[in-house]
């Protein structure tokens, strides 16, 4: 008999943030281990999603007790207790938890034959959110969830060659899955350390064979293959395919460099928001960091209030500064967790997140980065 205590999400975050921001709980079905340090979690869910698309998932803060962390966790790539050291301090308005906001493509079927499925690595020296998914949930638990996400672009129709990473694995199989489906021209190179840290491989070997699936553990193999070698000569005998490609950055950039000349046929997932940032060209101020100066402006607050923005501070600083409570997690305008509805006016946008046709729309923005076009934009925020 299971005995495990729910993890009381709902309870434990703030219910009322989450949910103004568009997050919804959603069960979890099932909670396994499949690799080392790797748990797939199984949700109640079918809506279809793109291929490739990741779901943005609310998790506890370490509390202040808890040991320091080394670094953040990296992640497009998470209830506590005082024993776990999970649970921000409660708010006086709310007494609910601040939430971790964690990016973890989906790697079911996107037409929704299949639940949701999502698998987390566990990040020793990360800053909870992996721990917390691990250490805490369990089948049964609800996990806050906003819809997917499409930031790793899927160019149906043209054959394609997938290069995975660890547990860049994720957005890659349902993008495979969906290829599959359309009877595309595939091929998948799996790249890990060892066979037990690389999950999902004997499901995709049966599933697709080994003709189209190709586990490549580098210490069972003298390391690495020469990535550029291998995209190059799929371009030679696909000339209209595409290269998809995710897992650690230098995994990433070794494919990337040896098709210099050919960068539209490149498709990346980034986890990491520095590497997103110069991968897109994001922000003006140089490299790595996108500029919030500029000339002050007013935001109209959804219920009629109003926050000034002074010249060297973004919109949520000036939020934090008034005491309104925003959802944020890279604060570099390359995760879309801050993305807010615009109800009137225009935003200079300067994130990574939006299309042009999207930024064009002005129907929202991030308000880590982005700024007012003029003096005045009202959004929806409520103090």
């Amino acid at each position: 008999m299971d005995t495990h205590s729910p993890a009381r999400v709902p309870e434990a975050l703030d219910r009322d943030l989450l949910e103004r921001a568009g997050f919804r709980p959603v069960r979890v079905m099932e909670a396994e281990p499949v690799a080392e340090a790797v748990l797939a979690l199984t949700l109640d869910s079918r809506q279809p999603f793109a291929p490739g698309a990741h779901l943005e998932v609310a998790v506890p803060a370490p509390s202040p007790t808890a040991a320091p962390s080394a670094a953040p966790e990296a992640g497009p790539d998470s209830g506590p207790d005082s024993a776990s050291g999970y649970g921000a301090p409660a708010t006086p308005e709310t007494g609910a938890a601040e939430p971790l906001i964690r990016h973890y493509s989906l790697c079911s079927d996107p037409t929704g034959a299949t639940p949701w499925q999502i698998a987390v690595l566990r990040h020793e020296d990360g800053d909870g959110g992996s721990e917390w998914i691990h250490s805490q949930v369990r089948a049964g638990d609800e996990l806050f969830v906003r819809a997917p996400r499409a930031s790793f672009r899927f160019r149906a129709a043209l054959p394609a060659l997938f290069i995975a990473g660890g547990v860049g694995i994720t957005p890659l199989r349902s993008m495979l899955t969906f290829a599959d489906g359309l009877g595309l021209d595939w091929r998948l190179l799996y790249i890990g350390r060892s066979g037990a840290s690389m999950a999902f491989t004997r499901e995709l070997e049966a599933e697709f064979g080994i003709e189209r699936v190709e586990v490549w553990a580098t210490a069972e193999r003298g390391g690495r293959p020469d990535l550029a070698a291998v995209a190059g000569q799929w371009l030679r005998e696909h000339p209209t395919a595409v290269v998809y490609t995710c897992g650690p950055t230098a995994l990433m950039d070794a494919v990337a460099a040896g098709l210099e000349a050919l960068p539209n046929r490149v498709e990346r997932e980034v986890f990491d928001p520095a590497a997103a940032e110069a991968a897109s060209g994001a922000g003006s101020a140089g490299a790595g960091a996108p500029t919030t100066v500029g000339p002050p402006f007013t935001v109209e607050l959804a219920d009629g209030g109003e926050v000034a923005v002074g010249r060297d501070e973004s919109i949520l600083e000036a939020f934090s500064r008034a005491g309104i409570r925003s959802l944020s997690s890279c604060r570099r305008g390359t995760c879309g967790t801050c993305e807010t509805r615009i109800l009137c006016g225009e935003a200079d946008h300067r994130d990574a997140v939006l299309s042009p046709e999207e930024q064009a729309e002005q129907s929202s923005m991030m308000v880590c980065v982005s700024r007012a076009a003029g003096e005045r934009i009202t959004l929806d925020v409520k103090r």
